[in-house]
């Protein structure tokens, strides 16, 4: 494979030269110009990425971490995010946290090691030991998708999941249903917990009061 110095070789000049050339980083004369990139094509040299990133202190990764690749939501995340970092001229790293902290916690400290520029995350957990990192180490930015965590400062993109559990309650109630089910999922994120507040809260706006049935179905009896 061609290097750099074979094409400074071949073309007569100096390898700062050829880098300008590939940067644009400095003027070169067009005849110089001409000489650099007839070279470049007769050897077929293609410029490290690594190395070019290296040198800028970047690695042009954005990693997502997302709680379940077989959830069509989430495959639909990944495609809507691997198409905005191409056009900043970025790779998309996917990962898939099962929904498991432990995962998380791995995943995370993989996307350090790879040295990724910056982190989408659905987070798994309420826990905010997934931006801990030691003293002297760089921050990682980070953006919280989905989900939110408490007491956590990062940038978040979601939903009004109380405003969401709110507005479909009282669709229903409107519609004259007395008896309504819900399916809250897990409590301990953000989603299944707001929007069972919503709904709780359209319930009581209405004089209506839960029926826990389990853990995480209630049921609404008729308006006393």
């Amino acid at each position: 494979m061609a290097t750099i110095k074979d094409v400074a070789r071949s073309a007569g000049v100096s390898t700062a030269t050829v880098s300008a050339v590939i940067n644009g980083s400095a003027y070169v004369s067009p005849p110089l110009r001409a000489r650099v990139l007839a070279a470049i094509r007769e050897l077929n040299y293609a410029p490290s990425l690594a190395a070019q990133n290296l040198k800028r202190g970047r690695s042009q990764l954005i990693a997502l971490v997302v709680a379940d690749l077989a959830n069509p939501f989430f495959s639909r995340v990944v495609w809507a995010a691997e198409a905005a970092v191409a056009a900043w001229g970025y790779s998309l790293v996917v990962f898939n946290s099962d929904e498991k902290p432990e995962a998380e916690q791995r995943i995370l400290s993989r996307v350090r090691m790879l040295s990724c520029d910056g982190v989408l995350l659905v987070p798994v957990g309420d826990s905010t030991k997934h931006l801990q990192r030691d003293p002297d180490e760089k921050p990682l930015p980070t953006v919280l998708f989905g989900r939110t965590v408490e007491d956590d400062k990062s940038d978040t993109i979601t939903i009004d999941n109380i405003s969401a559990g709110r507005q479909a309650t009282e669709y229903l109630l409107d519609l004259g249903h007395t008896r309504v089910g819900s399916i809250t999922g897990p409590l301990h994120l953000t989603t299944g917990r707001g929007r069972l507040d919503g709904m709780l809260s359209a319930m009581k706006s209405r004089g209506l009061a839960p029926e826990p049935v389990s853990s995480t179905h209630l049921t609404l009896p008729t308006k006393a």
